[in-house]
């Protein structure tokens, strides 16, 4: 099966997107999309059923998103874990809280059991002393593994993660990745520099700029 696949999709009004792209990404891979955080932040949407294109049509874990159901998005969008530019933490709420609402919410667990997952992942985050603070909180790279914690506590089928741990120092964004590897069956990064760390755990690396997207390209 095709994780997520794109023919022909344009938004509208984009100058930067500015040809139909066809994406391709099998399931299973490590993907790494080098680009802009513009069309970074507006392939996450897509796929994540966010955004509908002008052009074109988006097929993610065998559904196409424009003319599924309620019911086939909710089933995508609960197997489907992210982060985006911002990262939708909850200020209000301790780290704990913002992963127990993710479970319950997309994991369709009970409160007991979203507390408990929500507390296991910080600790393989390595974020178990900070389950009671608030995001606000924290410096940048706390907060960038904490909002990949949340996109992983429902142990999901695929992870899209837009530039998601770019603070983070370089041996502990691998230990993370591998982590995202060993929990994610399909793992999309969308990186907005080279990153020759990440490359190494990728299955695919593609480049994605003004000449279009290519896997065949240095990136």
């Amino acid at each position: 099966m095709t994780a997520i696949r794109l023919r022909g999709v344009c938004p509208a009004d984009d100058t930067e997107w500015c040809r139909p792209t066809d994406i391709e990404v099998a399931d299973g891979a490590f993907f790494v999309i080098r680009t802009t955080p513009s069309r970074a932040r507006r392939l996450a949407r897509f796929v994540l059923g966010l955004d509908e294109p002008a052009e074109g049509t988006v097929e993610v874990l065998g559904l196409e998103l424009h003319t599924a159901s309620r019911a086939g998005l909710d089933r995508v969008r609960r197997s489907v874990g992210s982060v985006l530019q911002p990262d939708g933490l909850l200020g209000t709420f301790t780290l704990e809280a913002n992963l127990a609402l993710a479970a319950s919410v997309r994991g369709a667990l009970h409160a007991g059991a979203s507390r408990t997952a929500a507390r296991e992942m910080l600790g393989r985050c390595g974020l178990a002393e900070r389950s009671l603070t608030r995001p606000g909180a924290l410096p940048p790279d706390v907060r960038e593994t904490a909002a990949l914690a949340r996109a992983l506590v429902c142990r999901p089928a695929m992870v899209v993660l837009d530039d998601p741990i770019s603070a983070v120092k370089s041996r502990t964004a691998f230990e993370l990745y591998q982590l995202c590897r060993e929990i994610a069956r399909t793992v999309v990064i969308l990186t907005h520099r080279r990153n020759d760390a990440l490359y190494d755990l990728a299955d695919v690396v593609a480049l994605w700029d003004s000449e279009g997207f290519r896997t065949d390209a240095a990136a």
